[in-house]
């Protein structure tokens, strides 16, 4: 069984980041920059693949890092993620102990930040509720099981994305859900995220509003007019827009998203 990590980053001029996350396992590496081209460099641990592209946005990003892996587990990781040492013996164990999950989901420890910190650390092995998501920095998934269901980030989500700006988790899990892909929660820690400031979220705003419509509509097609009513219920005292503002914004959202129109352009 071998473990490959997945990375995602942006303006890397070497292969410190390497060094910088921790990794010991393969790797495939998608450098948003401003070239193009592929480099591979050889460890003690494994192989290391950078590829170089002037593509943009995460969710396209973790895509391209997917169509270019070879392992038969993969991790997802961002630049603010440090493995533990053992994160692949710990990674081999969860998958081998069960061999019914597709994929997994690990604890992360937030090192002095509230950005995407856990809510709390799982302490046993507990199948994943079909309306539950996490952060992808979570996420260890047999390869062939997802490229089997042709299940993909949407590209429409995500950070740099240039539509809408969160939420490609979200779909991600869904997509897993619907596959009747079995989901998992694993009592292990296997990295710290060191998160200093988010690159998309400015707070509980009209953009989010909007961009949760268009969430809705894509995740709840044929509920997406019932499910809207839980965000602000669920929101209705982090936000400073009031309850029939968000609403407001939601609705436009979902009228946004069958035009794949962004913020802007709605309402420019």
């Amino acid at each position: 069984m071998s473990v490959e990590v997945l990375l995602s980053t942006m303006h890397q001029k070497n292969f410190d980041i390497v060094e910088k996350c921790n990794i010991k396992s393969d790797a495939v590496i998608i450098n948003q920059c401003d070239e193009e081209k592929i480099e591979t460099k050889k460890y003690d641990f494994g192989t290391v693949r950078m590829i170089y592209t002037k593509t943009r946005g995460l969710s396209k990003s973790r895509n391209m890092a997917l169509e270019n892996a070879k392992g038969d587990i993969c991790i997802i990781c961002d630049d603010d993620v440090v493995y533990y040492d053992n994160y692949v013996s710990i990674t081999e164990t969860a998958f081998s102990n069960n061999k019914n999950a597709d994929l997994i989901v690990f604890n992360i420890k937030s090192i002095n930040t509230n950005i995407r910190k856990q809510e709390k650390l799982f302490k046993k092995v507990k199948k994943i509720p079909y309306y539950k998501s996490y952060s992808s920095v979570h996420i260890a998934f047999r390869r062939k099981k997802i490229i089997e269901k042709k299940i993909k980030f949407d590209e429409n989500f995500g950070a740099g994305s240039g539509i809408y700006s969160f939420a490609e988790d979200s779909l991600f899990f869904n997509d897993v859900h619907k596959n009747n892909l079995v989901a998992i929660v694993y009592p292990a820690i296997i990295a710290k995220l060191y998160s200093e400031k988010s690159s998309w979220f400015k707070g509980f705003n009209e953009k989010y509003f909007y961009d949760t419509g268009a969430f809705v509509a894509a995740c709840y097609p044929k509920t997406k007019w019932l499910i809207k009513w839980y965000y602000p219920f669920r929101l209705i005292n982090k936000s400073k827009l009031g309850f029939f503002k968000m609403i407001r914004y939601i609705n436009d959202g979902i009228k946004g998203y069958k035009k794949k129109l962004s913020f802007d352009n709605y309402y420019g």
